[in-house]
């Protein structure tokens, strides 16, 4: 197992690198929403634009829930991998990952309804 400590060296380095994918991701799913509301908003028209509106609130509640488990699983790998509970920690990560999905189906699910 390959360990990088982030308890040495510059915190700021460790912290942007650590964050710049929850900040990429946060930066596309913006841009998703504002290219949906546009390309939806100048082609079909305002009534379509007023249902893709309303749904934001549905996508944010199901982006919040996704990245809260996320979060939370990653505490718990976290502590398995300073532990060095190798076993445990890929145990937890392939639990979070299966969840994962299973949420993303649920919420699929719940969406085509």
């Amino acid at each position: 197992m390959t360990t990088v400590s982030m308890t040495r060296g510059a915190p700021w380095k460790h912290i942007l690198f650590f964050s710049f994918p929850i900040i990429l991701g946060a930066l596309l799913q913006q841009l998703y929403q504002t290219a949906d509301a546009v390309i939806v908003g100048k082609l079909i028209g305002e009534k379509a634009l007023a249902a893709v509106g309303t749904t934001n609130t549905l996508t944010f509640f199901s982006l919040a829930a996704a990245l809260g488990f996320s979060a939370g699983n990653g505490v718990i790998r976290a502590q398995y991998f300073g532990a060095e509970k190798e076993k445990n920690m890929r145990r937890a990560a392939s639990t979070g990952i299966l969840l994962s999905g299973g949420m993303g189906l649920v919420f699929s699910l719940l969406w085509m309804l």
